[in-house]
């Protein structure tokens, strides 16, 4: 990865869902390509498709699986499974950059401070969901580490590693995200500032999951505004 040796501000490494977007809205956006694949197909109402696999999401169930046991006509599951799963990862998602996340990411660009996306995930969906979110107007594509493309997710030193030698002489690194479980460990360990985004309600993952001291973030916000200011008020090098 190249290095930028003469940027000496703040990097911000950005998780991608349910931080910039909801990733519900992704999911609802994926519903909606399966039910319409549905009723061309299958003739089935689009309205009862989505209010099965809805309420199957809901309930934590299979909504796949619920379809092929609501509508029997669907046919095989060998066969069924595969197209849903793969119209859910490959669509084009009809989601948009929430008003905050824009406010926030207009105020990096606006005031030279570099930002990043770290995520796990497979490399087409997730960069579909880049590209319907517009984020190129925001973060250099370099910036950018999506696990499948990378080979190695965000559990692992090398994503955080890699932004630390891309910028050497930054004033200091914060690493956003909202999962516990897997977004802040590893930041941790390098000494970024690390700030759990608090769930508004719709986080398709919860946040209670925190399995040891080392993965909890440094601080927990309600909204980018207040993590602005985190960034205006951070201690210089702390790497």
């Amino acid at each position: 990865m190249n290095t930028d040796i003469h940027y000496h501000g703040p990097v911000v490494a950005l998780d991608l869902d349910d931080t910039l977007y909801p990733e519900a809205d992704y999911v609802a956006s994926a519903y909606d390509a399966i039910a319409d694949a549905l009723l061309r197909r299958d003739n089935i109402n689009t309205a009862a498709s989505l209010k099965v696999m809805n309420r199957a999401f809901r309930i934590g169930h299979n909504p796949f699986e619920a379809l092929l046991d609501a509508f029997p006509s669907i046919g095989f599951k060998e066969l069924f499974i595969p197209m849903c799963v793969e119209i859910y990862r490959y669509h084009t998602p009809k989601i948009s950059l929430p008003e905050e996340s824009r406010e926030f990411l207009t105020y990096l660009r606006d005031n030279g401070i570099r930002a990043a996306i770290v995520t796990d995930g497979r490399a087409v969906t997730q960069w579909s969901k880049i590209k319907a979110l517009s984020l190129d107007e925001f973060i250099n594509p370099a910036d950018i580490w999506i696990s499948e493309e990378r080979g190695i997710g965000k559990l692992a030193l090398n994503p955080w590693r890699a932004l630390v030698n891309r910028y050497p002489e930054a004033s200091s690194f914060f690493a956003i995200g909202d999962n516990p479980a897997k977004d802040f460990l590893y930041p941790n360990m390098l000494g970024f500032t690390t700030i759990c985004l608090i769930d508004k309600g719709r986080n398709v993952h919860p946040q209670n999951d925190v399995p040891s001291a080392a993965h909890a973030p440094a601080h927990r916000k309600h909204s980018f505004r207040e993590i602005e200011s985190l960034i205006i008020s951070a201690p210089k090098n702390n790497i």
